[in-house]
């Protein structure tokens, strides 16, 4: 098998770019690391307290319906603090507390938030705090897909499928390369002046 000059470069460039751009996007596709051993950590909500020094929340189901008559407990550590319930909006309210960290129960889903004294409160805290209960759990889910962590492209499979591509043009470029390297080393010598 033997190329002219010309081509030796287009396979070595190929090669090149193939290989180049197959560990651009092979870094890129890596989805965040996480690890089975260790537990998820829980998201830490600001929440600002109304004037009257009031949680205020909405509870809703999976599909966005408001939970109606539902219990929410307030902890601190392992104590109850409080406990209320949801109006037919699905709205609680819990009076009388006081800045701090609490976890939120309701029907088994947990959320922790931290309350903050009206007036105190970061710009990123909300007034009301929402609440999702009896997500559906989805095999394999861990955490919701972030845009730029599921590839390059924007979708795994198209991702996957051009790192592959590429990961494969350049290994067929490097064996044409090689197999070009062995049969000018069975050229004979040039012979000396």
């Amino acid at each position: 098998m033997h190329f002219s000059k010309k081509n030796n470069g287009l396979v070595v460039m190929t090669t090149t770019v193939c290989l180049l751009c197959s560990q651009v996007l092979v870094s890129a596709a890596q989805p965040l690391p996480t690890s089975p051993a260790t537990p998820r950590k829980d998201v830490v909500i600001d929440v600002q307290l109304g004037t009257d020094a009031s949680l205020s929340g909405l509870v809703v189901d999976a599909r966005n319906r408001p939970r109606v008559a539902t219990v929410v407990t307030v902890l601190q550590g392992r104590r109850i603090v409080a406990r209320g319930s949801t109006d037919d909006r699905g709205r609680f309210a819990i009076t009388g507390m006081s800045g701090g960290l609490y976890q939120l129960n309701i029907e088994g889903t947990q959320r922790t938030c931290r309350a903050w004294v009206s007036g105190t409160a970061p710009r990123s805290a909300v007034v009301e705090t929402r609440i999702v209960v009896n997500r559906p759990v989805v095999r394999g889910q861990e955490s919701p897909v972030v845009r730029g962590q599921d590839g390059l492209f924007g979708d795994p499979a198209i991702s996957t499928g051009v790192t592959t591509a590429l990961i494969v043009g350049g290994i067929i470029g490097a064996m044409f390369l090689i197999a070009e390297l062995d049969e000018n080393d069975d050229a004979p010598a040039p012979a000396s002046p």
